[in-house]
């Protein structure tokens, strides 16, 4: 359902809440068709309306980082703001399924924000570590190995993914379980005010 309303082009946020609304009140309609039909008041009643709910959230639960936006403003030198402003990087490693990961949730919103500035720098000295990437990437964003691989494990503090915004006099980094609906639309609307 989340995708659905992603592709209405609803912030991630609005996307991640209505189903859970929708299906609650959804509860609430059948417990009051069930009453109006029985016409008792029961405890089956409370069953008809959590029931829809709780295999939603099975289904999908809400994890702790799902609304995150807890991110860390980096002090970087003015070089490498100048160097990288106006863009998201994605710092991976190879062999991270969760890094792998990460590149759906950005080509979706590359594709909602089409002047999304991004790349995915890899934290090894290995070029073949980049094949996988390439092939998942499929040329939507541009993908290199880190010039200075410690400098970004340091930057991360050892999280991977980590999404670094750099803007143009300052940066913000998410790790991974920070990344969630907010920031991405903290991501979006910064793009969207480079218009």
């Amino acid at each position: 359902m989340e995708n659905f309303f992603l592709s209405y082009n609803l912030s991630w946020t609005l996307s991640k809440t209505l189903p859970y609304l929708l299906i609650l009140v959804g509860g609430v309609f059948l417990s009051y068709f069930y009453y109006k039909k029985v016409k008792k008041l029961t405890f089956l009643r409370f069953i008809i309306w959590i029931i829809p709910f709780a295999i939603y959230f099975i289904l999908n639960p809400i994890y702790e980082g799902d609304f995150s936006n807890s991110f860390r403003n980096l002090k970087l030198k003015n070089a490498f703001i100048q160097s990288e402003k106006n863009q998201l990087i994605v710092i991976t490693i190879p062999g991270c399924p969760y890094c792998m990961a990460s590149i759906q949730t950005i080509k979706n919103i590359k594709k909602r924000v089409p002047n999304l500035n991004v790349k995915y720098v890899i934290c090894s000295s290995d070029s073949s570590s980049t094949d996988i990437y390439k092939k998942e990437i499929n040329g939507a964003f541009p993908i290199n190995i880190a010039t200075n691989a410690q400098f970004y494990a340091n930057l991360t503090m050892g999280r991977f993914p980590s999404f670094m915004l750099v803007s143009n006099s300052s940066a913000q980094i998410w790790s991974n379980d920070a990344f969630g609906s907010l920031a991405k639309d903290n991501v979006e609307s910064y793009f969207k005010s480079l218009n």
